[in-house]
Parts: C-alpha cells; sequence; structure tokens
C-alpha cells in the first residue's frame, strides 16, 4: 500500500514537473506594442509566402530532375 501511494506521488511529482517546463510565462510587458503587432503582421504575411515559394520550387526543380522532357 505504501509503495502504491509513493508511486503515485511520484508520478504525480513527474507530471508537475513536465507541465511547469511547457508553462508559458509572459514577456516583461504584457501590452502589445504598436511595432510589435506590426512586426507580427508582416511576418505572418511574409513567412507563408516564403513558405510557398519554397514549395513551389523544389516542386520546379523535382519536375526538371524528372519530368519528360
Amino acid at each position: 500500500m505504501a509503495v502504491m501511494h509513493c508511486r503515485r506521488a511520484l508520478s504525480r511529482y513527474r507530471m508537475l514537473a513536465i507541465s511547469s517546463l511547457f508553462q508559458i510565462k509572459p514577456a516583461m510587458s504584457t501590452s502589445k506594442g504598436p511595432l510589435k503587432v506590426l512586426t507580427v503582421l508582416i511576418l505572418s504575411l511574409v513567412l507563408p509566402g516564403i513558405a510557398l515559394a519554397v514549395l513551389i520550387g523544389v516542386f520546379g526543380l523535382v519536375v526538371k530532375l524528372f519530368g519528360h522532357g
């Protein structure tokens, strides 16, 4: 009985330790400044475009290398 209680306590401790590793802690200021909002907006528009361009480029290389023609 004591061993089972000890195992449960250890299991709870491990879960607590693991969950505390993945907690998101706020930065120094929780309010978003206009520069930060603008940066996030620009990155959210530019990065998917870059990702799409890379995919199209890789697809083009595959067609060029293995295509009929």
